[in-house]
């Protein structure tokens, strides 16, 4: 294998905060939607695959949403848990694996249904 360009597919998961009134993606959306330019999200920093799910998701839902982009999953997740931001989109293995160790929010169990990838 030559060192040109590769793909991969990582699932991500949107992780919110406990007290946030959402219990679905769609709830979410329309929370955002409510409460346009006030809706903060984390990040692991500028131009990363959580950033760039986020604006994928802004555009997706016809909604807007304040970037705080942190250094890493460990500070973004940190600033959620201390409520500098509502949300943030990670890759669901690192939320899984915190989720596990009881360090953080279980995705898989979050909504009505699990996540076929945790179920």
């Amino acid at each position: 294998m030559g060192a040109g360009p590769r793909d991969a597919e990582v699932p991500n998961a949107l992780v919110t905060r406990p007290k946030l009134p959402v219990r679905t993606a769609h709830e979410f959306i329309s929370h955002v939607k409510a409460n346009a330019g006030k809706v903060s999200y984390a990040s692991r920093g500028n131009d990363t695959t959580s950033h760039l799910t986020a604006k994928l998701f802004e555009t997706a839902a016809g909604a807007e949403m304040i970037h705080v982009p942190y250094r890493g999953d460990t500070r973004a997740m940190a600033g959620l848990a201390a409520g500098r931001s509502m949300c943030f989109f990670t890759n669901l293995s690192a939320t899984m694996a915190r989720a596990q160790s009881g360090q953080g929010p279980d995705p898989g169990r979050r909504g009505r249904q699990a996540c076929g990838f945790v179920a």
